[in-house]
């Protein structure tokens, strides 16, 4: 067996504790935090939701607000994300479709960038007994049914649980709904997407 000269092996060994990742804090009220919501400038978390998980974060530099989820957050701090069920998914969505972004200068003129939602469309209706009604401006409602989806099904490998699929909706075809990201306000948020397609709506609960 060859040995390792002495000189790499020091090397190594001081170089070790160098290369270990420091533990991030765990989210709370009051933490410094910099995340995209303030196009990574610093902000502080100012509020938490336990019932949905979410995170009201501070933008340092102009004082505006921004809810985030734990995922928002995994680069500033850890935090356990609420366990979701499939009864998430039921109300009145508002919905949206397009997308895209761009920059909007804050009066504290700083320039951030804001989702764009191209063309709202009618709400769609997620009722928690298993049926759904999506509404169009052109068309009669579609009603239909929706189900569970097993993580072997996602369109995508790194998605998580629950995701619930509508049978047969818009355009006689299938689409995949998942949680994403609140809204600035801190309403819940939700994607559509076509499960042969790549075209993707996206829904706000309403108030």
């Amino acid at each position: 067996m060859r040995r390792i000269p002495a000189l790499i092996a020091l090397t190594l060994a001081v170089a070790a504790p160098a290369l270990a990742q420091t533990p991030l804090p765990a989210c709370r009220v009051g933490l410094p935090v910099t995340v995209l919501a303030c196009i990574n400038y610093p902000g502080h978390i100012t509020a938490h939701n336990p019932a949905n998980g979410n995170w009201q974060v501070t933008c340092d530099s102009d004082k505006e607000k921004n809810w985030v989820s734990v995922n928002d957050l995994k680069r500033a701090c850890t935090a356990e994300d609420v366990a979701l069920t499939p009864a998430f998914f039921a109300g009145r969505w508002e919905m949206f479709t397009g997308g895209g972004g761009a920059y909007v200068k804050q009066a504290s003129g700083d320039w951030k960038v804001r989702a764009l939602d191209v063309a709202k469309t009618p709400p769609l209706v997620i009722n928690a007994d298993g049926s759904f009604v999506w509404n169009d401006f052109s068309k009669p409602p579609v009603r239909g049914r929706w189900r569970l989806l097993a993580p072997a099904e996602f369109k995508y490998a790194s998605q998580k649980p629950p995701i619930i699929l509508l049978m047969n909706a818009m355009d006689g075809k299938d689409w995949q709904v998942t949680r994403i990201s609140p809204a600035s306000d801190g309403r819940d948020r939700i994607e559509l997407e076509r499960r042969d397609l790549g075209l993707t709506y996206r829904g706000t609960r309403m108030k």
